[in-house]
């Protein structure tokens, strides 16, 4: 038998039954956020007169004793209606709320760049170079990481346990990434999964290569009409700029599933981890995927993961 168990801190405050929490959590958002409602009681005290915002949220969750880390913010907002429903962000909450100085580099790493922006963090940066890169003032951190994440097209996240990580699609998790196993119909609650053949994905990708001289080189590769993926690079040259959007091309021409399903709270998973999906129904479609998103609810409702597909890895 399973037995939902959580240990929700809010402040100085411990609760260890909650009437609902929600975690929307993705590689390619910058902020994850958390809603969690409890009762507006607290021992002989108002919920809403103990706590407010800016505390600090740290959320685990779990079966029988068994807990795992979900979340761990801050407060942004507090609602006043029964149950109170307090909304939260990550640890990027407070990056919304600090600044640096203007600065500006010919060259630099990109782990450089992160060390100005968050001395003193926790943080795993991929090794990348860039140039002319500029930071203007009177800006907020996260604004800057945000740029960071769109004009070079990275990934920048924090983990429950503090960790900053910048760089690639996929970076953190491919490095050591064991495949977890879910089958359509054992530990698979719903699923909108649909499968696609590569030759209907319309596909263009750009690139745009930062050369130590201050040029540029670009280059397209893709369908004309497709949908635009950009890619900005270091001192690339054109030859090695048409090999990967090669590659990239392939990685989304594929045939597979796309799409989300809905399981358990167990097995736990995080976006980015891999993911190999049975179906006995269908075996041609078995594959192994790595994740870009998992939204975790939590309560009186059951405890559940909807789980988005990414990039495929390999055929099951």
């Amino acid at each position: 038998m399973f037995t939902l168990d959580c240990h929700i801190t809010v402040g100085n405050y411990v609760f260890t039954h909650v009437n609902q929490v929600r975690i929307d959590s993705g590689r390619k958002k910058l902020v994850d956020t958390c809603v969690i409602r409890l009762p507006r009681r607290y021992k002989s005290s108002n919920l809403t007169e103990v706590i407010k915002e800016g505390d600090e949220v740290n959320v685990r969750l779990g079966y029988n004793g068994r807990l795992y880390d979900e979340f761990a913010g801050y407060i942004i907002k507090i609602g006043c209606n029964t149950p109170v429903e307090m909304e939260c962000e990550d640890r990027m909450y407070k990056l919304k709320r600090a600044s640096v100085k203007a600065k500006s580099w010919k060259t630099v790493k990109l782990r450089d760049i992160i060390a100005y922006l968050v001395p003193g963090s926790v943080v795993e940066v991929n090794d990348i170079s860039l140039s002319n890169y500029t930071i203007k003032g009177l800006i907020n951190t996260a604004k800057i990481l945000e740029s960071l994440k769109d004009q070079y097209n990275l990934d920048i996240y924090y983990r429950p346990d503090g960790k900053l990580y910048v760089g690639i699609g996929y970076w953190e998790t491919q490095k050591v990434n064991t495949a977890i196993n879910y089958n359509t119909q054992l530990n698979v609650v719903s699923q909108d999964l649909k499968f696609r053949r590569g030759d209907a994905v319309r596909v263009k990708v750009k690139m745009m290569s930062h050369q130590p001289n201050g040029k540029v080189i670009k280059y397209e590769f893709g369908d004309p009409d497709g949908e635009v993926r950009s890619h900005q690079e270091y001192n690339m040259s054109l030859d090695d700029m048409k090999k990967i959007a090669e590659t990239r091309i392939a990685m989304f021409k594929f045939d597979g599933l796309e799409g989300s399903m809905q399981a358990f709270g167990e097995p736990f998973i995080r976006h980015g981890q891999a993911v190999t999906i049975h179906d006995p129904l269908q075996p041609d479609h078995d594959g192994t995927y790595l994740t870009d998103a998992v939204n975790t609810t939590f309560g009186t409702g059951g405890f559940r993961r909807d789980i988005y597909l990414g990039k495929k890895v390999s055929n099951g």
